[in-house]
Order: structure tokens, then sequence, then C-alpha cells
């Protein structure tokens, strides 16, 4: 009888200490008549470990109290490991040496799993500013300032914000890094705010002329300034079509341009398809090209009329890439290039639709006021990018 009863009295032992709904809470909300001799005694936590946990300089609680009787277990977390991804498409090898990634194999880093803090919680019986701070590692002030709170009286139901909402992206935004391995220059551009602005800048004294980047970017004030697409090296006139706050300024034999209307409503287009209406209903046309990327795919074929040589060899680049009908990037790189990586940089920087720009000795880009690509000549002239802007607008 007495084998029995120890056999079962210890297996009831490994019973509890094994069950989880047993085991003790974390953090304990003080009752009236607690002391720390108390829930020392009721948890098996000593009181110096207590007092060390929760801070305290003295034995004094209050009721309401959060108190902490141990130390949270660490969550385990996913080691981030390489993944090798395919490219969508490989790069072909290069006859001299590039900085691009090598073909075909991009290398990413997949982002070690965790729990993302909400940024709303609604309070439940029992809860405080005190307990939610604690849980949610932050303050009692935090979260006061956050909902606007005059006092740390909550009620149930109520809906608090836990943290501040994550800023909103710039409608202008300059991004500096690698895609595909190669240093670049990006200016995103969301045009849904009707004071973004695109337009050509034409030097001080008109068409016809030469500026330095610099000087384009002094003279016009814009938020970010690119270099514009080809133009004849003596006479500065631009090789393609160019449409000014509605005015048809310049026609030239470039067989794609990017239109932007009055309502920032951006595209591609081939340029025989809308020059015979001397493209009305655009406020900003700018001609270049060749047309490197198209309906997000590489463009296999992108002669497209061009005889130079040196618009397909290697040579630093300046390209602009449409990803939605009113959002654009603007790219420059000092690397020496070739039409199809520019179109696979963009790709990767979520274009749909590429074009280049003028490049090689002409490609610069500034930022603020800042040049961050000086070309080595004058150019006829560049693309100021405003972000609030206040002109005059037309359209014709």
């Amino acid at each position: 009888m007495r084998r029995r009863f120890v056999y079962s009295f210890t297996i009831f032992l490994m019973l509890s200490a094994s069950a989880p709904g047993l085991a003790s809470p974390t953090v304990v909300q003080v009752q009236p008549g607690d002391t720390l001799t108390l829930l020392s005694k009721k948890y098996g936590v000593s009181v110096p470990r207590l007092m060390q946990l929760n801070h305290l300089k003295s034995s004094t609680i209050r009721v309401g109290q959060p108190l902490r009787l141990r130390r949270q277990a660490a969550h385990a977390r996913t080691v981030a490991k390489p993944a090798v991804v395919k490219a969508h498409t490989p790069l072909r090898k290069a006859t001299r040496p590039t900085r691009l990634a090598k073909p075909g194999k991009i290398t990413a880093t997949v982002t070690a799993a965790r729990t993302v803090a909400p940024a709303q919680v609604t309070v439940r019986p029992g809860d405080t500013l005190s307990t939610l701070a604690l849980r949610h590692k932050t303050t009692v002030a935090q979260l006061q300032r956050l909902n606007k709170l005059k006092s740390s009286t909550i009620t149930v139901g109520q809906r608090l914000r836990i943290k501040a909402p994550a800023p909103r992206k710039p409608d202008v935004n300059l991004v500096r890094g690698k895609v595909l391995g190669v240093p670049v220059v990006l200016i995103e551009v969301d045009m849904r705010n009707p004071n973004v602005f695109i337009t050509p800048v034409l030097p001080r004294h008109g068409l016809g002329n030469g500026a330095s980047l610099k000087a384009l970017t002094l003279q016009s004030g814009a938020k970010a300034l690119i270099n514009g697409g080809y133009f004849h090296p003596r006479s500065f006139i631009p090789a393609g079509d160019l449409v000014v706050h509605g005015r048809y300024i310049s026609t030239g034999r470039v067989p794609t341009a990017v239109a932007i209307t009055p309502d920032n409503r951006v595209a591609i287009h081939p340029v025989q398809a809308v020059q015979f209406a001397s493209w009305r209903g655009f406020e900003t046309v700018i001609a270049s090209g060749p047309h490197v990327l198209r309906r997000g795919v590489v463009a296999r074929h992108v002669s497209q009329g061009y005889r130079d040589p040196a618009v397909f060899g290697r040579a630093a680049r300046s390209a602009l890439g449409v990803r939605g009908d009113q959002q654009l990037i603007f790219m420059s790189s000092k690397t020496l290039l070739t039409t199809s990586e520019v179109a696979k940089i963009m790709q990767r920087a979520g274009a749909r639709e590429a074009i280049l720009l003028d490049g090689g000795s002409s490609t610069g880009i500034a930022w603020q006021g800042n040049v961050l690509y000086a070309p080595s000549r004058q150019l006829s002239y560049g693309i100021g990018i405003y972000a609030n802007y206040r002109g005059k607008r037309q359209g014709r």
C-alpha cells in the first residue's frame, strides 16, 4: 500500500511539474494586502530577486502595480541564410571586366522570422497603462502622448495606439546604392501629388546653347535634375522632340518619347503616332531612346534607327523608367554598361518601361543643388524634377 502511494505521489509530482496551466506567471498585478514577502512565498521568488527584476529601491509596492516574477524566455530566432535566386534574364558575359553581379545569379538575404508588434490594441479587463507599457516595451508617457490622454484612466474596449505610424515616403525620393551589383543613383517620383512636376530645363540663353549641369540645377531650383536626351555636339540642338509647358519647341528623329499630361499621367509613346498632332494635350515631352524595356521585358532588338555605335557600346548611363501611369524612376551610373544591362537594372528597380537618356560624357545627376555625378561637357538641356512646383503650368 505504501509503495503504491509513493508511486502515485511521484506520478502526481511529475504531472504537476509538466502541466503548462500550473506554471507561474511572468507578471502579476499587486492586489490589496499584497507585500513583497507574501508574493515571495507565494511564487517562490526571493524578495531581493523581486526588487532586482522590478528595479525597486525599497520594499514598498502599491495596488495595481505590475510586478515581474521572472525574466521572459528569449524567443527562438530563425538564422538568416543566403539564398540564391535566379535572375529573370541572365546577363551576357562582358568582353571586359564589369561590376555587374554574376550572370544569372543574385545573392539575396532571407529576413529572420520575428513577431511584429501591433500598431493598435484594444483595452481588456484588468489592463492599465502600466501593464500595456510593460507588455509592449514602451512607456506610460509615450502611450499618453500617442493617444492624447490627459490622465492614466482607460476603459475596456478602448482602442489605443501602441506605436507611431511609419513616416510617409516622399513624393520625390533619392536612393543611392547597388542594383545587380552596380552602383547607381535613383530618383523615385510619385506623380499622384499634383505639385510634383517634371519638365525640360533649358540653358539661360535658350535652345541652341550649352550649360553645365550645375548651372542648370541652380537656375531651375528643382529638387533633382538629370541630363536630358541626345543633342548635336556643336549646335546643342536636341536630336528628338521636346515639349516644354505645352509648347512644341523642337522636333527631331528620335523614335520614342516619354509624354506627360497636365494631370501628371505619363507613358512612353512612339513619336510618329503622336507627332502629327503636334503633341496636343501633353505638357511635357522628352524624346530619347532606345526603348530598352517594354512591358517588363528586356528588348532584344534596340537598334530602332540608331546608327551611332557609341549608343550600344559600354558607357556611363542615364535612363528614365515608368513604374505606373503616375510613377517614374530616373537612374544614373558611372559604371560602363551596355543597353541590355541598363534594361535589367531598370527592371530590377521596378520599371515596366524604360528608355535611355544621353550617356557617356553627358551622364550627370544632381540632388537638392548638389551635383552627385558631373558630366564632362555642357548639356543642351536637363530634366528638372520638382517636388512642390508653384509656377505656371500649361497644356495645349
